[in-house]
C-alpha cells in the first residue's frame, strides 16, 4: 500500500506486516489484512478500498493483540477461527489439523470411486475437523457417511462442522482406533483416510505453526511415518464390501512404499494421484479378494 499517513489503515497494516516479516511469517502482508478484516467484520477486499481511512483506537488495539499472537507463530487459521475447504467454511481449533487444500484431492478420488453406486456407504477414518466427511456428505446426496477418530475433542469439532452445514444427521461419528468402531456394521463401499504420516525427523523440521500448535498425534506415525497407514491397509478389508475402495493421503516421499504394501497385500486397481504441486499425494486401490 506504499508509505501511508500515520494512523490510517494502510499505515497500520504496513507496521504489522513488518513485525510479521521479522518473525518469519511467510505472507506477512496478507496475514495482516486478514486479521484486520476479522477485527472490522469486513471482507478482506474492503481493506484496499479504505486504505487511507483512519483506524479507530479500539479496533486497532484488538488488531495489535492478534498481530502479536501471529508474531508468536500461532497459526493464522486458529486466530481467524475458520478455514475454507471444498468451498465450505470449517471451524478450526487446536483439537485437529487445519484442513489443507491438497486433501481435496482425496475427496475427489473418493467421489470418483463411488460413481455408479446409488446409495454409497463411505467412512472417513481419522476425521479430525470432519472436513472430508462433510465434503463427501455435500456431494453424495443419497450416501451414508461414517467418521471415526481416537480423539473425543476432534470428534466434537467435527460434529460442530457437520451441524453447521446441515449434515449432522447424515454423518455418523464414532470414537475409536482406525476401523475398530466400524466392525460389525454393514460393509462399506469406500474408506478415505488422511492419517498421520510424518516421521519423527520430519516433525522436528516442521514450521512452528505446525510443531507447536497442531496436535502431534494427528501428524506423527512412528519413526518412519508409515505405521498407521500400514495398519489400515491390513485392517480395511475387514469392513469393506467386495471390490471396496481404499484411498490414502500420503507424505511426499511415501507413495511408492505405500503402493508396494498394497500390491504385496493383493489389492488391485492401484493408482497414485499427484497433487497440484506434482507430489504423489493419494494412493488408492480396490480390496483384495
Amino acid at each position: 500500500m506504499g508509505l501511508a499517513a500515520p494512523g490510517t489503515i494502510a499505515a497500520v497494516i504496513e507496521q504489522a506486516a513488518a513485525r510479521l516479516r521479522a518473525a518469519g511469517v511467510d505472507n506477512p502482508g496478507g496475514d495482516a489484512r486478514l486479521l484486520l478484516a476479522k477485527v472490522l467484520g469486513v471482507v478482506p477486499a474492503w481493506i484496499f478500498g479504505h486504505a487511507l481511512d483512519p483506524l479507530a483506537e479500539e479496533p486497532r488495539e484488538r488488531f495489535e493483540e492478534l498481530v502479536g499472537r501471529r508474531e508468536s507463530r500461532i497459526p493464522l487459521q486458529h486466530l481467524l477461527g475458520e478455514q475454507e475447504f471444498w468451498s465450505l467454511r470449517f471451524e478450526v481449533s487446536p483439537a485437529a489439523l487445519v484442513p489443507r487444500p491438497e486433501t481435496e484431492l482425496l475427496v475427489e478420488a473418493t467421489i470418483e470411486a463411488l460413481g455408479g453406486i446409488d446409495s454409497p456407504r463411505v467412512a472417513d477414518v481419522g476425521t479430525g475437523s470432519g472436513c472430508i466427511a462433510v465434503a463427501l456428505a455435500s456431494e453424495l446426496a443419497l450416501g451414508r457417511v461414517f467418521a471415526t477418530d481416537l480423539s473425543a475433542d476432534a470428534l466434537a469439532l467435527a460434529r460442530r462442522n457437520a451441524a453447521e452445514h446441515g449434515f449432522d444427521e447424515r454423518i455418523t461419528f464414532l470414537e475409536g482406533d482406525l476401523v475398530e468402531p466400524l466392525r460389525g456394521g454393514e460393509a462399506l463401499h469406500a474408506l478415505a483416510a488422511n492419517l498421520p504420516y510424518l516421521s519423527e525427523s520430519e516433525w522436528e523440521e516442521c514450521e512452528p505453526e505446525v510443531r507447536e500448535h497442531d496436535p502431534r498425534t494427528a501428524l506423527v506415525a512412528g519413526d518412519e511415518g508409515h505405521a498407521l497407514i500400514e495398519r489400515l491397509i491390513a485392517e480395511a478389508p475387514e469392513v469393506l464390501a467386495p471390490r471396496g475402495w481404499l484411498g490414502l493421503e500420503v507424505g511426499w516421499t511415501q507413495a511408492e512404499r505405500v503402493a508396494a504394501r498394497l500390491r504385496e497385500a493383493g489389492w488391485s486397481d492401484l493408482r497414485v494421484r499427484p497433487d497440484f504441486a506434482g507430489i504423489d499425494r493419494v494412493v488408492e486401490a480396490r480390496r483384495p479378494d
